[in-house]
């Protein structure tokens, strides 16, 4: 049957992504082949002795002009919002003053609320369709150096928006075939450690039906934007592969960040103005999947 060949392809699909590493957040397909039996230290989050980024302060940049106008009028506000609320003072219970899995001093580092930087348009010297991450890196170096993006420092990071007509390729996987969204970083020689998380269009195109979790591309849009937000800020130099080690932060010991032990939604941030629609994130106080309603 048709379906059963569809199936195994997803499987294998969803191997390649276990062993990918580098902040992936899975298509559905990949969520629903995920394997259903763990190790106990498969469902906590260890650490391994690398920075998370304390005090995040996110620009939205987005990669020319094309960018859905709806998302460019409404991700800022919601960016704004996260940062500066109570998602922020849960993710404390990761901060760096611990002893590593390896033994190594932690960074003593504190997690706390950050702040909104703004959002920048970005007219890419590389107008290929069709990106490698490694394309990103440079992009964004050279954004930097023209002064058309801010410098950056331990607590920037930059949340990529791409139009729909954009793919991206990392490590031999593309966007909305085998991943939706993911969070990375790369050493400039001038800046230090540069991070980013991708962000392809959830509104129309292939990605609207391989991670169309909802029937409305925004909450798409914020719930997995959380996802990386919340993993770069607690790994935030994410490595291939099955294995972490450090300079990751905190993961599982088969490298699983924050928002992977947990599926879409049942997360809400109520502000003044709108309630958006989070990405549930580990509790490891708990050992579960944090839900219900984060007000301001």
């Amino acid at each position: 049957m048709r379906i059963g060949i569809f199936l195994f392809a997803m499987s294998a699909m969803a191997s390649q992504l276990a062993s990918a590493g580098r902040g992936i957040y899975p298509t559905k397909w990949q969520m629903m082949t995920r394997p259903m039996s763990v190790k106990a230290d498969d469902t906590k989050l260890l650490y391994y002795g690398g920075s998370v980024i304390g005090n995040a302060r996110v620009f939205t940049v987005f990669w020319g002009n094309t960018v859905d106008s709806d998302l460019q009028k409404n991700i800022g506000p919601f960016y704004a919002a996260v940062v500066a609320s109570p998602v922020m003072d849960w993710l404390n219970q990761y901060n760096t003053s611990v002893t590593a899995v390896d033994g190594r001093q932690g960074t003593n580092q504190t997690i706390g609320r950050g702040s909104y930087g703004g959002e920048f348009v970005i007219q890419p010297t590389n107008t290929a369709t069709a990106l490698d991450d490694k394309d990103i890196h440079v992009e964004l170096e050279a954004q930097i150096n023209k002064h058309v993006l801010p410098t950056p420092d331990a607590n920037t990071l930059f949340m990529i928006h791409f139009p729909s007509n954009i793919s991206i390729t990392i490590d031999n996987m593309k966007s909305c075939a085998q991943f939706c969204a993911y969070h990375f970083s790369y050493q400039s020689t001038t800046y230090g450690p540069v991070y980013y998380g991708v962000m392809p269009d959830f509104k129309t195109g292939p990605c609207s039906f391989a991670c169309g979790f909802s029937n409305n591309a925004f909450d798409i849009t914020t719930a997995v934007s959380t996802h990386e937000l919340a993993e770069a800020v607690t790994d935030p130099i994410p490595t291939p592969g099955d294995k972490p080690a450090y300079p990751q932060a905190w993961n599982t010991s088969n490298g699983q960040e924050i928002g992977d032990l947990c599926t879409y939604g049942n997360i809400t941030l109520q502000t003044p103005d709108r309630t958006y629609a989070l990405s549930a994130l580990w509790d490891n106080s708990t050992g579960t999947c944090k839900s219900g309603p984060m007000g301001n």
